[in-house]
Parts: C-alpha cells; sequence; structure tokens
C-alpha cells in the first residue's frame, strides 16, 4: 500500500480528550473522555465525521477506553490512580455496569478485551506490595471479577492483546503509585520500566524488556500493535527536565528495541511526554500525540522515518480511522 504523506488525515474531535479515541458501534463511531472546566466528566459519542451524537455522564474523569468486540459496548477507565470503570452502550449511552476496584487494589487507566469479548483484562496495582497486576472481569456477566496475575513489573499502565489473541502486552511504566497520595510518584530513584509479554491462558510472564540503564526514568505508558506483530510505545520522561529523551519506539517480535528519531525542535516541543501512540489501519505508520506540546508526529514504520508534525492544542488522544487516517481528541478545537 503507497499512501503519500500529504494523503495522511487528521480528523479531529474537539473538545473531547482521551488517551486514544475508540471506534464502536456502527457507521464508525467514535468514543472520547470529557471533562469540562467545572469538572463534569462525560463518555462522548461522535460519527465519523467528528461531530457529537450524545454523552454518558461519568464519576469523574475518565482515561482510556476498551471496546468489547461483537458488541457495541465500551469500557471506560478512571484517570490513574483510579477505583472504577463503567461499561456503556455505544449506541444508547446506557450504563451497562459499573465496578469498584478490589480491596487494596487500584486501576491503571486501561484495559483490553479477550478476542472473543468474554473476557476483559485491566492494568491494577497492589497498594500493599506496589506489584503490578492484571485483572480479569467476565463481561458475560455484570464484569464479575475473575481474578488476577502478575503484569511483569511496576506500574502497569497500558495493555495490549498481540496478534493471536493469547499473549498481553504490558507496559509496565515503573511508576509506584497509591489513591492516598494522589498522582505523586513514590519510588522516582527506583523506576525499572519494562515491556512485559503475558500468556493471557494461564499468567506467566514470558518476556521482559527492560530499557538501558540511562533510561531508566523513561517511564512506558502507552501501546500500539500492528497486525504483523510489530508493538509501538509512547514513554513520558520523569527526569530532567532539559533532557531531551526520545519518547516512541517499537517493539519488533524479536524483542527487539528501536526509538523513533525526530528533530530536535519537534522533540522539544513534546515536552517529554507522550499521551498516546496509535497505528494507522495498514500497519503503515504511526502516530504519537502530546497534549503538553500540543502537537502529533506521525513515523512510517518501515524505515521509522518522520513524515508528518501536526500541531493540535491539547491533543489528547490518537487512533487509526483507516489506511493513513487517525482520528485526534483535542480539549480545545485550536
Amino acid at each position: 500500500m503507497a499512501i503519500d504523506r500529504r494523503e495522511l488525515i487528521l480528523a479531529l474531535l474537539a473538545g473531547a480528550a482521551a488517551a486514544r479515541p475508540a471506534l464502536a458501534g456502527p457507521g464508525g463511531r467514535l468514543v472520547a473522555c470529557r471533562t469540562t472546566a467545572g469538572g463534569a466528566a462525560s463518555l462522548c459519542v461522535f460519527n465519523s465525521d467528528g461531530m457529537e451524537l450524545f454523552s454518558a455522564a461519568l464519576p469523574a474523569r475518565g482515561h482510556d477506553m476498551a471496546q468489547r468486540p461483537g458488541a457495541p459496548e465500551i469500557v471506560a477507565f478512571a484517570r490513574r490512580p483510579g477505583t472504577w470503570f463503567v461499561a456503556v452502550n455505544a449506541v444508547s449511552g446506557t450504563l451497562r455496569a459499573a465496578v469498584l476496584a478490589a480491596e487494596n487494589r487500584h486501576f491503571y487507566g486501561h484495559g483490553v478485551f479477550s478476542t472473543d469479548g468474554r473476557v476483559l483484562y485491566a492494568t491494577e496495582n497492589d497498594m500493599a506490595t506496589g506489584n503490578g497486576l492484571v485483572g480479569l472481569y467476565d463481561a458475560t456477566c455484570g464484569y464479575r471479577r475473575l481474578g488476577e496475575f502478575p503484569s511483569g513489573g511496576i506500574g502497569p499502565h497500558d495493555i495490549a492483546l498481540m496478534p493471536g489473541g493469547d499473549m498481553l502486552l504490558i507496559a509496565n511504566g515503573g511508576l509506584k503509585t497509591n489513591p492516598g497520595s494522589g498522582r505523586e510518584t513514590l519510588n522516582p530513584g527506583t523506576m525499572k520500566p519494562n515491556l512485559a509479554l503475558v500468556d493471557c491462558r494461564h499468567g506467566a510472564v514470558t518476556r521482559r524488556i527492560e530499557l538501558d540503564e540511562p533510561l531508566r526514568r523513561l517511564s512506558i505508558r502507552h501501546l500500539a500493535v500492528a497486525p504483523d506483530g510489530v508493538a509501538a510505545f509512547g514513554c513520558q520522561h520523569e527526569g530532567d527536565a532539559d533532557d531531551q529523551p526520545l519518547l516512541v519506539g517499537m517493539l519488533d517480535p524479536d524483542g527487539g528495541v528501536a526509538f523513533l528519531a525526530a528533530p530536535d525542535d519537534a522533540l522539544q516541543r513534546m515536552e517529554n511526554y507522550v499521551g498516546s501512540v496509535s497505528f494507522d489501519k495498514s500497519g503503515e505508520f504511526i502516530a504519537a500525540a502530546s497534549p503538553r506540546g500540543g502537537q502529533i508526529m506521525i513515523w512510517r514504520k518501515a524505515s521509522g522515518k518522520l513524515v508528518k508534525v501536526q500541531a493540535i492544542t491539547d491533543v489528547g488522544g490518537v487512533a487509526a480511522l483507516g489506511p493513513g487516517r487517525f482520528a485526534a481528541s483535542s480539549g480545545n478545537s485550536g
């Protein structure tokens, strides 16, 4: 598939901000989370042209969403460290379920469904030990909690299902948190971020990929997986603000890691913060959004070459719309 850089399209969902918009329901509907200046939070549903159709109230600020396969149902997670998620019908806006975190657990804002849509996997924290967990929830029975298994690290944030449906990729960001102390990082000097592959059939960690020692303050946060098994990951630098490490990388199926280069000025504008990553539907392009920098960068996967830089004020998330097409959520229409 040949897509010229001029054909790369970003459709804007103004007034909504989320880790990444989700596709849901008939007609290519899009879903994103929104919080007003007054603090009212909602899940917003848009048509494929970016026009809002309706919204559903959330208990508090939402972060990311997970689309249930085979059903127009979206799960929205609280912003980390959060204690709830809700399931909403993406066509009618009807609340299907509201779930609180188990005792001594909190959510990290992300989850993913099994390929058959029966099980939801959510990233969680054991507040007694600080160890990361994956909680399992039965979507066919009101999201009853089925159990948990280790995430393979501390501070699991995003989670993705690998092609084939048997393996989970987990971004263990290395940040220890607790709802009692808000978003404060409790272990800044001992961060050990990693990417972990976990067999979701029995919860075994099969591989951990750690960043090199000089990059230990680079918290791995968000994930996207292409059909060929190549994963993209976006990071947030927890070190000196004057440092400007590369923030977006690729993980190949053999465990090799390569960071994607960017010009100094474009990297500087990202302000050491990536809020979302996505492949387009062809798997040929990688997009990364920075809400702090008000900017999206797009690379060609095969070459690692940066092909587009797009300024979008307060951009929150980016998601695939089609080959060479992305949807972006923004809290500001500028």
